[in-house]
């Protein structure tokens, strides 16, 4: 009976508690003056009360830093401008969004906050501070180093690691903690002993990753390598040891970041982060990525093919073997015959061929027999191989030249613009309009006449031009008419006056022009910047 009676004693005081809260914090909803109550009072912090501001929605923010006084302990700071402040005789402070000071208590100087911390120095010393105006390192330290998510302290020649929470990660010691290492800023901290020269490794969370693990660190495209007594691994970003200090050599793979390529007595493999073995061993002269799904080796001079697992899949007999586009197609090459594979398919090669262009917009050129083709992007032949020439594709189309005359192809082998003698040059097309050519038949000494064309092969630029740009940018071409340079938009209307000797190509707004030895910089309605 006794027990039962105290509990429902409690269940009453804890109810009354609840309630007084509940009143609390539902009053403000309703009466306003509650609000401004409680933003009155040195119970609540700068951090609380900017919360109370926004959450019960008190007054425009404009109206709290008119009547910032009132929430300051009256002090009425003047020009609102956020940030550290000087208040004469008080000391410095730091000013809200609202014009509320982050701490009754006022410091011989202050930093402005760096993330989450904010470096703060008093007669006894230099602590650190939070944005809620917390102390996260109490001012009693000769100096302090914030980091994102921890405080680096030094106190009578021992240093310490200190968390967002205030607590020690790792106690004072003789240890230095440093977060450079030869003049490189590291993303990590290292702790290096004066005895031994060694150095640890702690994680920007301030957890112990390593302790006088390593005797050199060095940073190189972006990785972390660290070694001792000759030998190297690697650490990511965190501190985090992603490959065993094992190899003579280590270097970060220059197409896939997850790998690093690694020697050991004159061998070479490739170590995926975090494994503890190599994921190609350590058996061939060289060994990198290739595909996503497979990996490129090298033994005594020739190329050949593992998969994601390392297994064989093509024995190490060629010239050469690259990555070329999609998930898995590759070229295999020997005495200068290419071919274009499926790795997923590797039964047989493709045809062969003396030249295989890089991937672009889907197509790529190949040639064989000193003729060009074009094929799609699953190796299939859309244009046969009996052409002169076939440029890049641009804007989803290619320039072909055959026996002095120019077609224009599309991404299907179709023709857009059939082979004829109208146009003696077609270039690349940009903004779906190409820089053309035709023969002069007005003038001997002029044996070209340049304009523009679409991909039908009409004329959106008349051909009245001695020469000119192959593209427009930022909406106008460099052009030459009657032997001097100026512009014109896309439609072919002068904007530029045609007076200089030399002009480039606009960037930014912005060209460099020569008129009479003299270079100037023009916009794009032709007015001398410089």
């Amino acid at each position: 009976m006794k027990r039962w009676q105290h509990r429902k004693q409690c269940f009453r005081v804890a109810g009354g508690i609840l309630l007084v809260l509940l009143v609390v914090f539902i009053l403000p909803f309703f009466w306003k003056d509650a609000g401004f109550i409680l933003l009155k009072t040195s119970w609540l912090s700068a951090w609380q009360k900017n919360h109370l501001v926004h959450f019960y929605r008190l007054a425009p923010s404009a109206d709290i830093r008119r009547n910032a006084q009132l929430y300051n302990g009256g002090y009425d700071l003047g020009d609102f401008k956020p940030g550290v402040i000087y208040i004469p005789d008080k000391g410095y402070n730091y000013m809200d969004s609202l014009g509320l000071l982050l701490t009754k208590e006022f410091y011989t100087g202050m930093e402005p906050f760096r993330k989450n911390f904010s470096v703060v120095k008093t007669p006894l010393g230099k602590g650190v501070l939070n944005r809620k105006g917390q102390w996260v390192a109490h001012p009693v330290y000769d100096s302090v180093e914030t980091m994102d998510y921890v405080v680096i302290v030094h106190l009578d020649g021992q240093s310490g690691c200190i968390n967002e929470k205030g607590k020690y990660t790792v106690p004072l010691s003789s240890v230095c903690i440093l977060t450079e290492y030869q003049g490189e800023r590291l993303p990590f901290m290292i702790t290096k002993s004066n005895e031994t020269h060694l150095f640890g490794v702690i994680d920007d969370r301030g957890k112990e990753r390593a302790m006088a693990a390593y005797d050199r660190l060095e940073v190189r495209n972006g990785a972390y390598l660290v070694g001792r007594s000759g030998l190297w691994g690697a650490l990511d970003s965190s501190g985090q040891r992603v490959v065993p200090v094992a190899y003579d050599r280590i270097e970060i793979s220059y197409y896939d970041p997850r790998y690093y390529l690694v020697r050991r007595q004159g061998s070479g493999g490739l170590h995926r982060k975090g494994d503890e073995v190599p994921v190609v061993p350590l058996l061939y002269d060289m060994a990198d990525v290739c595909t996503p799904r497979t990996f490129t080796v090298r033994k005594n001079g020739r190329y050949g093919l593992l998969d994601r697992h390392a297994g064989m899949l093509i024995e190490p007999v060629y010239d050469t073997i690259y990555y070329h586009h999609g998930m898995d197609w590759i070229v295999t090459g020997d005495k200068e015959n290419y071919s274009l594979r499926n790795t997923r398919d590797l039964s047989s090669p493709s045809d062969t061929y003396e030249y295989i262009d890089d991937y672009c917009e889907e197509m790529t050129i190949v040639k064989k027999e000193n003729r060009y083709g074009v094929l799609d992007n699953k190796g299939k032949e859309i244009i046969p191989l009996i052409y002169d020439s076939i440029s890049r594709y641009s804007n989803g189309t290619a320039v072909v030249r055959h026996d002095n005359k120019y077609a224009v192809a599309d991404r299907n082998g179709r023709f857009l613009i059939p082979f004829s003698l109208v146009f003696v040059e077609i270039g690349d097309f940009h903004q779906e309009r190409a820089r053309a050519a035709r023969f002069n038949l007005m003038s001997e000494r002029i044996k070209k006449q340049y304009g523009f064309i679409d991909k039908q092969g009409n004329t959106v630029v008349p051909f009245i031009f001695e020469d000119g740009h192959d593209r427009f940018s930022n909406g106008l071409a460099g052009m030459r008419y009657k032997g001097y340079w100026g512009y014109i938009d896309t439609q072919g209307n002068k904007v530029i006056n045609f007076q200089y000797d030399t002009v480039t190509r606009f960037s930014h707004g912005r060209a460099m022009v020569r008129e009479r030895d003299v270079i100037r910089v023009i916009d794009t309605r032709g007015r001398i910047i410089q």
